[in-house]
């Protein structure tokens, strides 16, 4: 049985109940999509321009204007697209293994939870059986009611373990939307992701460093304006930063430390798991410590009936009686306790 203490750790855990995962994911995918596709409008648009200009040559100024537009511009204007998708992709890996590890320890008490419940109907059950039997040697007075009320105690007390865990199981909430995809690898799908992210937005960078530009439009000289005809003009103009490989070399650094720094982020996926890692192993240390008092209980129990056997005083009937009760209890304890043990260790090795 999972501590006390845990239990409301746990429901401190789980009572913020979630909402759609999927609307919540599309939603965001949406807004990063409308981002993006805002951008690559601006960066597809040609530029409209217009000025003055003084020539070197000693000419009269001159009226020009004309549309302008940039070869790297449409290079980015696609991977922004690209950008905002991967980033999509990384947000919906990201929340999916979130949520599944906030709800880790919440669905397994679920399991835990029906699991004994159906443990202690049967006991109640086997309690009734006793309980009419013991109605039985009343009866002939081969039993004291004081021996009879202690076992319908025992079965009192089960029947308000049960109330308690249909009341837990009430309250205990597990969305729809948890992924039954191994925390394994919704967490290296997650750092995948994030890393394709940081490598768009790098790739996307570099598209800074060149240019190749065209500008076509017309110009005048402003003294003989409405005299002289337009003329035409064009140029093509390339542009490259000598620093690129430094950039380079600093974005590709920049990524690395962005993965290591996700693996240390306190309250990040990733760190997450890890201590949901140690939690599942010390908590396993715990019933299995507790697993091993009740089995010296049962040792106990199962000694004692054992001296009774061929005595049929009507001392040794009900006390015989006590001792079954008590270890139908145990009984449910360690089959509890056991199932528990059994999902803890099957959901670390299936997920870590």
């Amino acid at each position: 049985m999972f501590p006390a203490l845990l239990w409301g750790a746990l429901m401190l855990l789980v009572s913020n109940r979630a909402f759609s995962q999927s609307d919540e994911q599309n939603a965001y995918c949406a807004y990063v999509t409308q981002q993006a596709m805002a951008q690559r409008n601006l960066l597809r648009a040609p530029e409209a321009v217009a000025g003055i200009a003084q020539p070197n040559t000693g000419t009269a100024p001159q009226l020009y204007w004309g549309i302008s537009t940039s070869f790297a511009n449409y290079s980015r204007a696609k991977l922004t697209l690209e950008a905002a998708r991967k980033n999509c992709n990384s947000y919906r890996a990201t929340t999916e293994a979130a949520l599944r590890i906030q709800y880790a320890l919440a669905t397994l008490e679920r399991e835990a939870l029906r699991h004994r419940f159906a443990l202690l109907h049967r006991a109640i059950e086997q309690l009734d059986l006793i309980i009419a039997h013991n109605l039985e040697m009343l009866e002939v007075q081969n039993l004291t009611r004081p021996m009879h009320y202690s076992v319908q105690s025992i079965r009192a007390r089960l029947v308000a373990d049960r109330m308690s865990v249909e009341m837990k199981l009430a309250l205990l909430y597990v969305p729809d939307t948890v992924s039954d995809v191994s925390l394994k690898q919704l967490v290296s799908e997650k750092q995948s992701r994030e890393a394709e992210v940081q490598k768009s937005l790098a790739f996307l960078d570099r598209q800074t460093i060149w240019d190749v530009r065209v500008t076509a439009g017309g110009r005048k000289r402003v003294s003989a304006f409405f005299r002289d005809s337009v003329e035409p003009y064009g140029e093509i103009a390339f542009n490259y930063n000598l620093g690129s490989r430094g950039n380079h070399n600093h974005l590709e650094k920049s990524a690395a430390a962005f993965a290591s720094w996700k693996n240390v982020q306190g309250g990040e996926v990733t760190r997450n798991a890890q201590i949901l890692e140690q939690r599942i192993v010390q908590i396993i240390s715990v019933e299995q410590g507790e697993l091993g008092t009740l089995r010296e209980q049962e040792k106990e129990i199962d000694a004692n009936l054992q001296r009774l056997v061929g005595v049929d005083t009507a001392s040794a009937l009900g006390f015989g009686n006590q001792l079954g009760a008590d270890k139908l209890v145990l009984l449910v304890e360690i089959r509890d306790v056991t199932f528990r043990l059994q999902k803890l260790q099957d959901y670390l090795q299936s997920n870590f």
